[in-house]
């Protein structure tokens, strides 16, 4: 039901349709196997707050990562994952990610995994690895000059 209610609330923001209009769009995904959805989604609802279109993925295939790519742009993709059963899950992510997206995308990868595993750059290729969003924002280039609010309507 929260999920729900999460969804209801933020259907009317504006800031998914921003990277039409020149704001910043992150790229949120969620491992297969992952089971936190309810995380990601309060992390999306973040963002959105402040004037970033999200675009969120549950458990995207490769080929749907390579898909999506060819498609939208974004500043950024942020990457959520609970336990170190998934870094090869990542890890192939961030691997599909940096063969389809265009060159300097930068990657952050966060999640309770953060407080469990040593040296998860080396081991996923992720760019920043914190908890903490506005450190994420800022290793990912999306400054505050750029922010816009958002109105929900």
């Amino acid at each position: 039901r929260l999920q729900a209610m999460l969804r209801d609330i933020g259907a009317g923001w504006a800031a998914d349709d921003a990277y039409r209009e020149g704001l910043h769009t992150v790229l949120v995904i969620l491992p297969a196997r992952e089971q936190h959805t309810l995380g990601a989604m309060v992390m999306s609802g973040w963002l959105r707050r402040r004037g970033i279109s999200v675009c969120l993925r549950i458990a995207p295939t490769e080929q749907e990562l390579a898909d999506l790519l060819a498609v939208r742009r974004f500043d950024g993709v942020m990457i959520s994952v609970a336990g170190p059963e998934r870094l090869e899950i990542c890890a192939a992510l961030i691997s599909t990610i940096r063969h389809h997206a265009s060159q300097g995308l930068r990657i952050a990868l966060g999640g309770a995994i953060v407080d469990l595993t040593d040296d998860l750059r080396k081991a996923t290729g992720a760019d920043i690895v914190t908890n903490d969003l506005s450190k994420a924002l800022d290793g990912l280039g999306v400054t505050l000059e750029r922010r816009l609010k958002t109105s929900i309507t």
